[in-house]
């Protein structure tokens, strides 16, 4: 995938479906592999059903609100929930559904372009059909005996699960490869600090030039996130001006994703002094791809740290979807989103300077012997 192309999916830019004829062992295969990832992975599971299905119980209050008119109903406990629609089920509903999962195995699909396992069955239909192309994008064949010759594609035992598992994970992997661009955010209006933060020079440096070159020591390119308008040419960094000039902090980052959405991005504030390179080292080694971001834990409060973030290509999504309904605070995002959580070696490392006191007192511990 190029770097400013977007990816296209049907339910999860990192998905797999599990293809073949009833009777096969899609759903036993299936179960297996969501048992052996339950504890490392948060996986999405979508059954296709060429028949009508009902999941609601006849006489419960959702099945009543239905048959009274309903075009949707929806219940939920503190754990769970549910939808079921007559609605229209669009290629934005199946791309929506699975928002917060690492990655989608499928159940079925077989006519469809998803990238898929061929899972034979005993009268051998589905190998006859594969040998004469009838499935597209097949990544391997899965049977209950020996390999057939001649697949032209990887075959694996059906009770070879760890196999079987490795494959979909180097699959997703491969396709959550992404160029890392760093991104600095100048943009605030600074009113705090009484002067522009980003301009202010610890060890004679400013802020924003010394942040932008440990950036560069982990990227492969860095920019600063500008307001429309705002002259930062001094700093002799390419610029990109919010697009979205009311969403504060995730405009910024909604901006870069727009200018480049097949990179993943490390955000960082100018209002940084104590960040240094094994900070920004350790984030980037640490970067989960699959997670919509990786972030570090904050020292005093233990919540993700929204603005020292690698924000994966796919967060762009789950970002647009929160500022849409109001919601336009990073650290709300990450919260809501279960991303990869480092610890910092050094805890003051991400402390901020937001006023001149704050700058006087990390002046002085920065020039301290």
């Amino acid at each position: 995938m190029r770097h400013g192309q977007r990816p296209r999916f049907t339910f999860h830019p990192f998905e797999v479906a599990l293809c073949g004829y009833s009777g096969s062992g899609k759903t036993t295969l299936a179960c297996r592999l969501l048992e052996r990832w339950r504890d490392r992975y948060r996986v999405g599971f979508v059954k296709h059903d060429v028949h009508r299905f009902a999941i609601d119980t006849p006489g419960k209050d959702t099945r009543r609100a239905t048959e009274a008119g309903a075009a949707g109903v929806m219940i939920n406990d503190p754990h769970h929930f549910a939808r079921i629609s007559t609605l229209p089920y669009s290629a934005v509903e199946r791309a929506s559904a699975f928002i917060d999962a690492d990655f989608v195995v499928a159940e079925g699909f077989k006519r469809s372009d998803l990238p898929k396992l061929l899972v034979l069955d005993a009268d051998g239909r589905a190998e006859r059909e594969h040998r004469d192309g009838v499935f597209s994008n097949v990544l391997a064949v899965v049977g209950p005996d020996s390999a057939p010759p001649g697949l032209g594609v990887p075959f694996l035992h059906r009770d070879d699960v760890d196999g079987v598992a490795d494959l979909v994970e180097g699959h997703v992997r491969g396709r959550a490869e992404s160029p890392l661009y760093g991104l600095v955010l100048v943009g605030g209006q600074s009113r705090r600090m009484g002067r522009p933060k980003w301009a202010i020079e610890y060890q004679g440096e400013p802020q924003a030039a010394r942040t932008a070159r440990l950036l560069g020591d982990v990227c492969e390119r860095v920019f600063l996130s500008v307001r429309p308008g705002q002259t930062t040419e001094a700093l002799g960094l390419p610029t990109l001006p919010d697009q979205f000039p009311s969403w504060g902090p995730a405009a910024g980052i909604l901006t870069a994703m727009e200018a480049e959405p097949g990179a993943a991005w490390l955000v960082a504030a100018c209002d940084l002094p104590f960040l240094d390179a094994p900070t920004l080292a350790a984030l980037a080694t640490g970067r989960d791809r699959l997670r919509i971001a990786t972030a570090y834990r904050s020292a005093h409060d233990g919540l993700p740290e929204p603005l020292c973030t690698v924000w994966e290509p796919r967060a762009r999504q789950r970002l647009l979807q929160a500022a849409s309904i109001g919601i336009a605070c990073p650290r709300r995002v990450l919260r809501e989103s279960r991303p990869c959580l480092l610890d910092l070696d050094d805890s003051r490392a991400l402390d901020n300077a937001n006023t001149p006191a704050d700058f006087e007192a990390a002046r002085s511990a920065l020039t301290d012997p």
